[in-house]
């Protein structure tokens, strides 16, 4: 059971307690939960198949990006460089897309990568009770935190997604 307002009373003695932070998508728990991570791995999935195309209209123009094409999908899961690489290779080609290449633009990028970054963080309180009973506890602050992000990151997301794809279509016009 997940409990946004803190743990209730079960009874019981307690036989275990923990306490786990995590950087990324539950993959395990309710069907909701379940729902949401498949969810959210499907867009993932859209807009990387969406990026690598932005990236390979690039070559095709023998205009070729710093990032290599590889990046675009490698970087998001190579520990570490996941934490900076795709948002890197966005910017580039959001920037190299933009039409007066004002690099003020970037800002839009560098905001949607944190707001996504956000979303992965997690924090949950597992309490086992000795009748086989358990209860998972997420603060509603953290909750309401990496939702909000989550919403920032799709919308900016999609903001990104149409514009570089119009000023990539005007190019092509």
């Amino acid at each position: 059971m997940r409990n946004l307002q803190g743990p209730g009373d079960v009874a019981g003695d307690v036989v275990a307690q923990r306490a786990e932070f995590s950087f990324g998508w539950p993959i395990d728990g309710e069907a909701g939960l379940l729902a949401v991570t498949a969810g959210r791995v499907l867009a993932l999935l859209a807009f990387v198949t969406w990026l690598y195309l932005a990236h390979d209209n690039f070559r095709r123009r023998n205009n070729p990006l710093e990032w290599r094409k590889i990046w675009v999908i490698i970087g998001w899961f190579i520990p570490v460089a996941n934490l900076f690489v795709p948002g890197q290779v966005v910017k580039e080609v959001y920037t190299r897309s933009y039409p007066e290449k004002a690099w003020s633009s970037v800002q839009i990028v560098s905001l949607w990568w944190v707001a996504l970054l956000v979303t992965f963080i997690g924090y949950t309180e597992t309490t086992e009770y000795a009748g086989g009973e358990s209860t998972v506890y997420t603060p509603a602050f953290l909750a309401v935190v990496t939702g909000v992000a989550g919403v920032v990151a799709a919308v900016l997301g999609a903001i990104i997604v149409r514009r570089v794809s119009v000023w990539q279509d005007t190019r092509n016009a």
